[in-house]
């Protein structure tokens, strides 16, 4: 009786908890490369919480340009390369989505590269790509 009630209470993450085991996000890498879009990229969603959501993302082109107005970036750069504008002007401004504009590029702004194991956290009010 006490395995079965220890295995009850280990069986559901608390509420608002995730885990990915680094092999989950390892083999993610080459799962998603097979899926990508007409932009390079592909995502998946990790999991959805009250204020926020995660995901893996697979990119090999460039992407648009961002303004997130609520929305916060967590950007882990588990191999390659990547390149962050943060300011600028955006090129073609569109909302996209509730809080979310895109365009087709960013002028005026120098650039970051970010290589293997860098965290970076943003929250953009300014365009970023």
């Amino acid at each position: 009786m006490f395995f079965l009630s220890t295995a009850w209470l280990h069986a559901a993450d608390p509420e608002g908890f995730g885990l990915w085991k680094n092999a989950a996000v390892k083999n993610s890498g080459k799962e998603l490369a097979s899926k990508l879009d007409d932009q390079k990229f592909a995502w998946q969603p990790l999991g959805t919480y009250q204020n926020h959501y995660m995901g893996i993302s697979h990119r090999e082109g460039d992407g648009s340009a961002e303004v997130h107005e609520t929305q916060v970036d967590i950007w882990v750069v588990e191999s390659g390369e990547a390149t962050l504008i943060l300011g600028g002007t955006m090129v073609g401004p569109k909302t996209v989505k509730p809080h979310e504009i895109r365009g087709t590029s960013i002028e005026g702004e120098p650039h970051s590269s970010f290589s293997l194991a860098i965290l970076c956290t943003f929250r953009s009010l300014r365009p970023t790509s």
